[in-house]
């Protein structure tokens, strides 16, 4: 009879290991990692090109008036506006104006500042464009995380 009680113990003790091992595989979480393509809206500034900047003075009324002038042209697939800030320094002061500008691609157009100087004064003129900007939807592969179960992995139900 021992020969009989230790093949069913061990018997016993097989079917407690496979019970331990089902509830292991059934309620253990574990960490996999996937990969999903995802749209992603992204900005970028409007390309273009200065195709010259200058600056001139002329009579006005009683007035000496400086014109800054800025020609641009869209080399971009997509209209905007362009915004132009004009910087007038002399030796006493520095003056400023901006004026926007909205360019279809292809197209050149010019920005003309003004500015209220002394007749004869040195004027150093410089400008800063800021482009518009376009949107562009770019598709991402992101991994992500997830938690499922043991026999979901072995089984790949996840």
């Amino acid at each position: 009879m021992s020969a009989e009680k230790t093949e069913n113990e061990t018997s016993n003790s097989l079917k407690w290991i496979a019970v331990l091992i089902l509830l292991f595989l059934i309620f253990v979480p574990t960490e996999i990692s996937y990969q999903v393509s995802e749209p992603t809206q992204v900005q970028y500034p409007i390309s273009y090109k200065v195709q010259n900047a200058y600056n001139t003075g002329s009579l006005s009324g009683f007035n000496w008036v400086t014109e800054g002038i800025v020609e641009i042209e869209n080399t971009d697939t997509v209209p905007g506006t362009f915004s132009v800030s004009c910087n007038f320094k002399t030796l006493k002061r520095t003056l400023t104006d901006s004026k926007k500008v909205y360019i279809v691609p292809g197209e050149r157009k010019t920005a003309e500042c003004l500015a209220d100087t002394d007749f004869g004064e040195d004027v150093e003129f410089t400008y800063a464009i800021n482009p518009g900007t376009k949107t562009i939807t770019e598709v991402r592969t992101i991994t992500k995380q997830k938690t499922v179960r043991i026999y979901q992995k072995v089984l790949g139900l996840y």
